[in-house]
């Protein structure tokens, strides 16, 4: 249920209490009329593994084994916040403002979906996705479900769905962070609700801007790990980012009709192309643009049915060229990527619904330079149908889905010929609360990913060519785990055991030619455990720890870049208006290829800062990253660290500075 729809039914709420209110005033000893006035209040449930929201008539029901987190800016930016997730880990090219992936369960890129309302984030060419890009002032929550899911395409590693924000009173903030690697950065945000009659409507405009250059020194290590070797320190050079964003949100709802969420989101990067490793970095400049919209359209049920629409499009550029005199690198691509899908709910009995829906994508690329020309689209389209049982006032939740797909996949990169191909999904999910404080989940599903479009069409006489015969990736997962809530802590575990199959890895062909290739089978498997305490005002303190191990059948080898153990830990301490703010991160090693050579070297990490509200309406948060200064880490892919660096961000609310709310 959106947040103009609450707020809409309060309005209305308070409408009725005013029309009794007068009746009675009157004084003319006759009983206020009947007013029909049918409706539920949104009921939130809390959950130790999970938010539950349940609306009107058990529709919406969280799915079993999801996490829901509430965003807000003043607590750091979007990356901090999905990193104390369980199971999640951000895979970083820098310090503040540089690009960084979102890996669940050791899986990322296109093997996660991510959707900021009903868009698609991840780009369906490159399947890659830099989360700097999305504004954390313009969410309201995020909702993540680990591991398998056949939801959506790709979601191999699991689900990340980031629900816009639309205001329910006036709203105008903003902030600026400056930082080492000469980072500058400014968030601005206006917006307001609106009632027009039975129309009630928000709207919120964002824009955003930040740069850095991200230059620092780093020390490689190089050799075996029983014997490393620091080479001399180097410089990280082009590795800059600009980036400017715009992002309007919008929702409204007719009072007892149908409502709607739109959402636009423009972003544009430039900066110099991220090395790897110890190898000299590379000299092209990039320039992206990525625009992207979308709206989703709810009626008010009608005998218990209920429609529902929504769509996207997603446009991205990318240019590149060598700056150098005499340089002629130079290359373009383009992508578009339309998604749509049209749901019918039907509320069966207050404890069972059911739905189904139909769904369809078109992606479509072309490219040209010294990145390859080709030109390619490929259609997709899917049914699905589920059913969710929810009795005993949602003490027990049980979901069972089952999805077909479809797609054409070209023989090469021109419009014809074309081959059908499909994949069945099945997906039974569940949740047990015998205890108003403990839940216990359980699923098994299967989910796929498509071949990225470059995976598969990328011209043989560049880098890293494409391969036109790859199958789509398949696995099935199973899982489940428990959590408990006390009245002052959280804590959970969780466990699954994965079967990868088809997967894509780029392997060498041969010394001079290097494609991705469907490897064997690849099983997973690994859980979380994590604890969440409430110290009153005085603050919180958070662990968790995140065992991942897997085993390509091929080569013996683990995963490329996903580490056996990582670990976490975290501390807000002190009154409210000033709290020393503490982090800890580790990992285990890793393998840097299919082979288990290249290994990635263990890595721990100290952060420290303070949180001070200087008055009501201006926040200050001071932080410092890699306290001890280790300059020889590098990220899960080799990519060096900086150092130590610092940045602070300055909050302003002007409407709670001026009514002295704090």
């Amino acid at each position: 249920m959106t947040c103009v729809s609450s707020l809409a039914r309060l309005l209305a709420v308070l409408l009725l209490m005013e029309t009794v209110a007068r009746a009675q005033a009157a004084g003319d000893g006759a009983a206020p009329p009947p007013v029909d006035f049918n409706y539920e209040m949104p009921v939130e449930v809390a959950a130790p593994a999970e938010t539950v929201v349940v609306e009107g008539e058990a529709i919406d029901v969280a799915r079993p084994g999801t996490h829901s987190v509430s965003l807000h800016a003043r607590q750091g930016n979007l990356q901090d916040q999905l990193d104390a997730l369980p199971g999640v880990r951000m895979v970083r090219t820098g310090g503040d403002g540089s690009a960084f992936n979102l890996s669940i369960r050791g899986l990322q890129g296109r093997r996660v979906a991510t959707y900021l309302g009903p868009i698609r984030l991840d780009d369906p060419v490159t399947g890659v996705l830099d989360l700097g890009e999305v504004p954390a002032a313009a969410l309201e929550n995020a909702e993540l479900t680990p591991g398998a899911t056949a939801a959506s395409e790709g979601a191999l590693g699991g689900m990340l769905r980031l629900k816009p924000g639309v205001p329910l009173a006036p709203v105008l903030t903003g902030s600026f962070t400056y930082g080492s690697e000469k980072l500058f950065g400014v968030d601005v945000a206006a917006g307001r609700p609106v009632t027009l009659g039975k129309l009630v409507a928000g709207a919120l405009v964002l824009a955003r801007g930040i740069t850095t250059n991200g230059k620092f020194d780093y020390e490689p290590v190089v050799g075996p790990l029983d014997a490393p070797i620091v080479l001399p320190a180097r410089a990280r050079v082009n590795n800059d980012r600009h980036r400017a964003g715009l992002t309007l949100l919008a929702a409204g709802e007719w009072i007892g009709g149908p409502s709607g969420e739109a959402v636009l989101d423009v972003s544009l990067l430039k900066g110099g192309i991220a090395g790897f490793g110890t190898q000299q970095l590379p000299t092209p400049r990039e320039t992206q643009v990525r625009t992207a919209a979308g709206f989703q359209l709810r009626t008010p049920a009608w005998h218990g049915l209920e429609p529902r629409v929504e769509t996207a499009v997603r446009h991205a550029s990318w240019k590149f060229e060598d700056p150098r005199p005499g340089a002629t690198v130079k290359g373009a691509l383009e992508s578009v990527s339309h998604n749509g899908r049209a749901t019918l709910v039907w509320a069966v009995f207050p404890m069972l619904a059911a739905d189904a829906s139909a769904s369809w994508v078109l992606d479509a690329a072309w490219s040209h330079g010294d990145s390859g020309a080709y030109r390619t689209a490929r259609p997709s389209a899917g049914v699905d149908a589920g059913l969710r049982f929810a009795p005993l006032s949602s003490r027990v939740v049980v979901e069972a889905r089952v999805r077909g797909q479809g797609w054409l996949v070209q023989q090469g990169a021109v419009p014809v010929p074309v081959y059908p191909r499909g994949v069945f999904l099945p997906e039974l999910r569940a949740s047990v609360r015998p205890f108003r404080s403990l839940v216990l989940h359980a699923q098994l599903t299967r989910a796929w990913r498509n071949p990225s479009l470059e995976e598969l069409y990328r011209p043989v006489n560049v880098p890293m060519a494409g391969n036109p015969g790859l199958r789509a990736e398949d696995g099935w997962e199973a899982g489940g785990g428990a959590a408990l809530a006390l009245p002052f802590a959280e804590v959970g575990l969780s466990a699954y055991g994965a079967r990868m199959a088809h997967m894509i890895a780029y392997t060498a062909v041969n010394a001079f030619d290097v494609r991705p290739q469907n490897v064997s089978g690849v099983w997973r498997a690994g859980g979380e455990l994590w604890l969440r305490a409430q110290l009153g005002r005085w603050g919180e303190v958070a662990a968790g720890t995140d065992v991942n191990g897997s085993r390509v059948d091929a080569t013996g080898a683990a995963l490329p870049a996903v580490p056996l153990l990582e670990a976490h830990a975290s501390a807000r301490l002190g009154p409210p208006r000033a709290r020393l703010v503490l982090e800890w991160s580790g990992r285990s090693g890793a393998s840097g290829n299919l082979y288990g050579e290249l290994p990635i070297r263990p890595a721990t990490r100290f952060n420290g800062g303070v949180e001070i509200g200087l008055f009501p309406g201006v926040e200050v948060r001071a932080m410092v990253r890699n306290l001890f200064n280790d300059r020889t880490q590098t990220d899960l892919w080799g990519v060096p660290q900086p150092g130590r660096e610092g940045f602070v961000n300055v909050g302003v609310t002007p409407g709670d500075a001026l009514g002295g709310r704090g």
